[in-house]
């Protein structure tokens, strides 16, 4: 197994103390949240949501991470959200959703996040443990962490939060994905620089529907692509066409790589193997490409055994 380099971040400082403005907004950031009482915190594993379980545990000891869990979750952040929460000395309490019993949601349309959020939300909050803190019988406040840099792209789940009082603190206090990776860091957070790893069904293009056997491959294919040393990958599920999305950085290697990921993903039951010329880009941001009329959103080049 090849080892993956950790991702690199300009501006973000290996130690010492905070920048002043960014200290300060840290120590609003935990005033906010002590002022909120009791507190659950919908966590998935990634940046955002680890660092706001680690700072409502700064502001308040009654804390309970509950963490989404459905075939939709990759399983390395299902590991990882409870890694986190036992280094800060907290248990995530797991509750299945059942997004892909919704038609809505396996429909795949522009809307499917806001589905999924109503579902995960409508169930987090109708637990006993969010509707009464055993410790105090009070209410907990809902909190998900999204963040000022989600509010440029399209977000239907932003909707189902606003509909089911999900309270989002990192977006109400300006912070952003910059922002997070420093202080992440500075507490010695493990996420600080994660990738971005939104949930298997952004791997299906729109339209399509969201099945169970294609977020396995999804997710075996990926696992198989980091096994390699690919750190941050997509493999979009055309059923059984894969193409596979890598920073732009990474092409030349994966051309040279070609014969192993091609056996790797086939392996896994694709019959076709595609590297995207592009490189890889989130999910909307092809979407906007191709509303856009630019029909190379999605060129891609066939990995074949004969091409040099």
């Amino acid at each position: 197994m090849t080892e993956v380099s950790p991702r690199s971040e300009e501006g973000v400082p290996s130690g010492g103390a905070l920048a002043a403005d960014l200290d300060a907004k840290t120590t609003a950031l935990v005033e906010h949240l002590a002022g909120l009482g009791p507190l659950a915190v919908a966590v998935s594993g990634g940046v955002d949501s680890s660092f706001l379980l680690a700072a409502a545990l700064r502001a308040e000891r009654d804390v309970l991470p509950l963490l989404g869990v459905s075939p939709t979750l990759p399983q390395e952040a299902r590991a990882r959200a409870h890694r986190i929460a036992e280094t800060l000395g907290v248990v995530v309490r797991e509750v299945e959703t059942h997004e892909l019993e919704d038609p809505s949601y396996v429909a795949n349309g522009p809307d499917r996040c806001y589905f999924c959020k109503k579902e995960l939300f409508g169930v987090l909050k109708s637990l006993d443990a969010v509707v009464r803190s055993d410790a105090t019988g009070e209410g907990r406040a809902l909190l998900d962490g999204t963040q000022h840099d989600d509010r440029g792209d399209t977000r239907p789940g932003r909707r189902a939060a606003r509909e089911l009082g999900v309270s989002s603190p990192l977006l109400d206090l300006g912070w952003t994905k910059a922002d997070i990776r420093i202080v992440s860091r500075h507490w010695g957070l493990e996420t600080w620089n994660l990738p971005s790893g939104p949930c298997l069904s952004s791997r299906v293009p729109t339209g399509i529907a969201v099945t169970e056997p294609a977020l396995r491959r999804i997710e075996a294919g990926e696992r198989a692509l980091r096994d390699l040393g690919f750190l941050e990958v997509r493999v979009r599920d055309h059923g059984s066409l894969a193409r596979v999305e890598l920073p732009s950085t990474d092409l030349p290697r994966a051309v040279e790589f070609r014969d192993e990921i091609a056996e790797r993903l086939e392996g896994i039951g694709y019959l076709e193997v595609t590297l995207d010329l592009r490189g890889y880009r989130p999910a909307g941001s092809s979407r906007r490409a191709r509303a856009n009329g630019d029909r190379n959103a999605t060129s891609s080049q066939p990995i074949d055994r004969s091409e040099v």
